[in-house]
């Protein structure tokens, strides 16, 4: 198999992978099973980031002594995360999306404000 032949192999299994990882968001991945307690019923909410890439190459050529030589490389990643954004309750009194506060989020916000205004005060 020439080396382009091989490139195009693998780029189209890489590009079958990230299709079967990135196209498959369906609503099931972000919220969560119905649960019901007595009158009142819970619908967990997420939030999903998914990415990946992948990269391809290949060359050859001669050395100064007409040694020829050549190769090809192939690599890819992906990265998925899922974190709790709120929850959904129902009951005889209506439907109330309830937020989840990711107080590290809130934490780092509040200490780069602290650190940019002291900044600023300072004339930097």
């Amino acid at each position: 198999m020439s080396p382009l032949e091989h490139v195009t192999e693998a780029a189209g299994k890489a590009e079958a992978l990230l299709q079967s990882i990135l196209g498959s968001a369906k609503s099931e991945d972000v919220y969560g099973p119905v649960t019901t307690v007595g009158d009142r019923t819970i619908i967990p909410v997420a939030a999903i980031e998914r990415a990946g890439g992948f990269g391809f190459g290949g060359g050859g050529g001669s050395d100064d002594q007409d040694n020829e030589g050549g190769g090809v490389g192939v690599g890819g990643g992906g990265a998925s995360t899922a974190r709790p954004v709120a929850v959904i309750e129902i009951d005889e009194s209506g439907v109330r999306v309830r937020p989840i506060l990711d107080l590290t989020k809130v934490a780092l916000v509040a200490l780069a404000a602290v650190f940019a205004i002291r900044r600023v005060r300072r004339g930097h």
